[in-house]
């Protein structure tokens, strides 16, 4: 079954994703997809392609979460994520840069018509995201330290079991 991709046309490896959506979306209802610049790891290139299932699959299955992975495997150019809108919410609120990277400034592939999924990343305000970025980095900061300072008095008071596993 062919499906309404989004793939721009001068995107070198049109073909292959279109088969890869129309594979993924045989199988699993999603929203939309959204597909990065082409990544650079040492020698090896690649797209990550952003999946947002359907509010109606939110925990995602493990059998959905298995039939992804084998499609990635056999697609060694594209690196699937799977996201619920929870899970993507979530993220946004922590200021998580994925999704503004990959998603915000990357390409909607597919965008279901029907979706309730309710994020539109091409409209967020990216300095919006980017200072929940840096409140989220402080506040995670701030434990850190918390649980530091609370070893170094243990240490000091000889507790060495309890500042250890303070740590952990």
């Amino acid at each position: 079954m062919k499906h309404d991709t989004n793939i721009p046309e001068n995107f070198e490896k049109k073909e292959e994703l279109s088969e890869l959506l129309d594979s993924i979306l045989n199988i699993i209802t999603i929203d939309s997809a959204f597909l990065s610049k082409k990544q650079k790891e040492g020698n090896t290139e690649y797209y990550f392609l952003t999946l947002f299932v359907d509010v109606n699959n939110d925990p995602l299955p493990n059998e959905i979460r298995s039939l992804i992975t084998k499609k990635g495997k056999k697609h060694p150019d594209f690196r699937i994520r799977v996201y619920t809108e929870t899970q993507s919410e979530t993220g946004l609120e922590r200021g998580a840069l994925y999704f503004l990277e990959h998603c915000c400034l990357g390409e909607n592939v597919f965008a279901r018509l029907q979706g309730e999924n309710i994020m539109d990343y091409s409209s967020m305000a990216y300095e919006t995201l980017v200072n929940r970025a840096i409140r989220y980095h402080k506040s995670e900061l701030a434990k850190v330290n918390a649980f530091a300072n609370t070893a170094d008095i243990l240490i000091k008071e000889g507790d060495y079991a309890i500042a250890t596993f303070n740590m952990h």
